[in-house]
């Protein structure tokens, strides 16, 4: 999949947006950064789709096959991102059920970081589908960023969880 100049623009400014936001510095403020960006690019997912939600809640998970099939193109977009940086994820040691462990709520989440990338987003003219994208480049950039700090299979198995979380749950304001 080939990212347009602007969600490559855009990936950068998500992931320093969101580095910065979190205070990188240690292994859990990486931990909850990877998580982050993970669930936003399944929020900015969610947002892209035409459900019919006339009442559903913040906070509700919801089942929903296109987040099924788009999510695993994001997740492959994470992944074949990590492999042009040369990080290698073996996807034996990948266990998603670890990912939530010691973070923050997805909805604190969504509430600290969607305003302001969603000016990112706006900067660069993106759809939702795009931003997804994008967002799913700078959860990759992340992981390169914490390399050192965090083995990719657990950073890995952290992104994917927070985007499977992200692709999946009700975000505030959805009737905006």
């Amino acid at each position: 999949m080939a990212l347009s100049p602007e969600q490559i623009s855009a990936a950068r400014d998500f992931a320093d947006h969101i580095g910065h936001s979190l205070g990188i510095g240690d292994v859990v403020s990486l931990r909850t950064a990877i998580a982050a960006a993970g669930r936003m690019a399944g929020t900015f997912l969610f947002r892209s789709y035409s459900l019919a939600l006339a009442d559903a809640k913040a906070g509700t998970v919801l089942r929903a096959s296109v987040a099924g099939e788009s999510g695993a193109e994001l997740i492959r977009l994470i992944a074949g991102a990590l492999a042009r940086m040369n990080i290698r994820v073996d996807e034996q040691n990948v266990d998603i059920s670890t990912g939530a462990e010691g973070l923050p709520g997805f909805l604190e989440t969504q509430a600290l970081l969607e305003p302001a990338l969603t000016l990112i987003k706006e900067k660069y003219n993106l759809g939702y589908a795009e931003s997804a994208q994008a967002a799913a480049v700078a959860t990759a950039i992340l992981i390169k960023v914490g390399e050192k700090h965090l083995a990719a299979d657990s950073a890995f198995s952290i992104a994917v969880y927070g985007l499977i979380e992200g692709t999946k749950t009700v975000p505030r304001g959805l009737r905006d």
